[in-house]
């Protein structure tokens, strides 16, 4: 009987065959890995532009006093000064980069009553991560600051309410923070206009007593 040594032909496909399943499966595990830690650092990334933003946000809308003087699509600018522009993939606060990975960007303005309201659409991505945000920031107290250096737009075509000698108006006159807003201000006959500017209250119309001196002798 003899005693054969030595690799066959077949063990040696086998071996071959194993190493090579064993080399394919640690590349799909190290791919795999490397896959998850770059999505991890987007996610990362994606995240930390949007807190920027939304940072900047809450400091304009949460500063009293600090109104929004316009909205368009892609600009919303405050009574601060600061204007906030999509363009370019990027959120800019006048100059200066604020946030990155801006895919898209929709600005708009609603008011309630003595509050405006910012809604904002927001679609941030890097690599395979998109983030979706919806948000609104509410902007308290409009309707207190429109006294003082505030720009009042005349509703219509007359430019100044009628007065008496007395400064209170001879008809009712509406007047609007800006031209696209909601809101109104009613100066009823009677009033006097000037109360906006003052910041003072008036109950009612006010009536001037003349009297008529007599001298004796």
């Amino acid at each position: 009987m003899k005693n054969n040594k030595g690799i066959t032909l077949i063990s040696l496909m086998m071996y071959i065959i194993g190493m090579v399943a064993i080399a394919a499966i640690i590349s799909v595990a190290v791919s795999f890995y490397n896959k998850n830690v770059l999505t991890m650092n987007d996610t990362s990334d994606v995240n930390m532009e949007f807190n920027k933003f939304d940072t900047k946000m809450v400091l304009e809308t949460k500063t009293a006093g600090n109104q929004i003087e316009s909205v368009t699509t892609n600009t919303i600018k405050f009574k601060s000064g600061n204007t906030y522009t999509f363009q370019d993939n990027r959120i800019y606060q006048n100059e200066i980069v604020v946030s990155d990975y801006v895919k898209d960007f929709i600005a708009k303005l609603e008011t309630d009553g003595s509050k405006q309201i910012l809604k904002i659409y927001i679609l941030f991505g890097k690599g395979q991560i998109e983030v979706v945000k919806n948000l609104s920031y509410v902007v308290e107290g409009v309707e207190t600051e429109l006294g003082g250096s505030a720009t009042m737009v005349v509703q219509g075509s007359k430019p100044m309410p009628k007065v008496d000698e007395d400064g209170l108006a001879t008809e009712n006159f509406v007047i609007k923070p800006d031209a696209s807003s909601d809101l109104q201000i009613v100066i009823p006959v009677g009033f006097a206009p000037a109360i906006l500017a003052t910041g003072t209250t008036q109950s009612g119309p006010r009536t001037r007593w003349k009297c008529k001196r007599n001298n004796a002798g």
